[in-house]
C-alpha cells in the first residue's frame, strides 16, 4: 500500500462521518454533533501526524529538488495552513457544544468545517497525491507507508 492510499482511506472515513450529520436532529443535535466531531477529530489527528511526519516533508523536499515545480511552495504552505484552520474550527465548535451558553449555530458551523475539509481533501487527491506519485514514484510511496506502519507498532 502507498501512503497516499492510506491518506485517501482517511478522507473516505471523514466523508462517511460527515454524511452522518444528516441523521442528527431535534434534541440530540448537541450530543450527536459532539460525538461526531470527536470521531472526525480523532481521524484528523492521526491523519495530520502521518502527513506532518511522513508525507509533506518528503514531498516538499522532492518539490525543492525538482527541475519543474508542478506545485509551488506557496501552494504547499497554504495547504498546510488549512490544517491549522480546520483544527481551530473544530476546537471552537467542540468548546461551544460543551458550553452552557452556546454562541454558534452548530449545524452551520459543522457545515463550514465539512466544506473546508472537503475542499482540502479534493486538493490533496487531485493535486498533491498525483504530484507525489510523479516526483517520488510508487516504490517510495510504499516505503513511506511501511515507515509509518513501523512507527505505529
Amino acid at each position: 500500500m502507498k501512503i497516499t492510499e492510506k491518506l485517501k482511506e482517511d478522507h473516505d472515513q471523514i466523508r462517511s462521518f460527515c454524511k452522518l450529520k444528516e441523521g442528527i436532529k431535534g434534541e440530540s443535535v448537541q450530543a450527536g454533533l459532539l460525538d461526531l466531531i470527536g470521531k472526525i477529530n480523532s481521524i484528523l489527528q492521526k491523519h495530520a501526524w502521518v502527513e506532518d511526519i511522513f508525507f509533506y516533508p518528503i514531498v516538499r523536499g522532492a518539490l525543492f529538488n525538482a527541475k519543474e515545480k508542478p506545485l509551488s511552495m506557496d501552494f504547499m504552505d497554504k495547504h498546510e495552513i488549512e490544517h491549522k484552520t480546520v483544527d481551530e474550527m473544530i476546537q471552537h465548535l467542540t468548546m461551544d457544544l460543551g458550553s452552557s451558553s452556546p454562541q454558534l449555530n452548530w449545524l452551520e458551523t459543522f457545515n463550514q468545517i465539512h466544506q473546508a475539509l472537503e475542499s482540502h481533501m479534493i486538493k490533496e487527491e487531485e493535486e498533491v497525491f498525483p504530484t507525489a506519485l510523479r516526483l517520488l514514484g510508487e516504490e517510495r510511496l510504499e516505503e513511506l507507508y511501511q515507515d509509518m506502519m513501523a512507527q505505529l507498532k
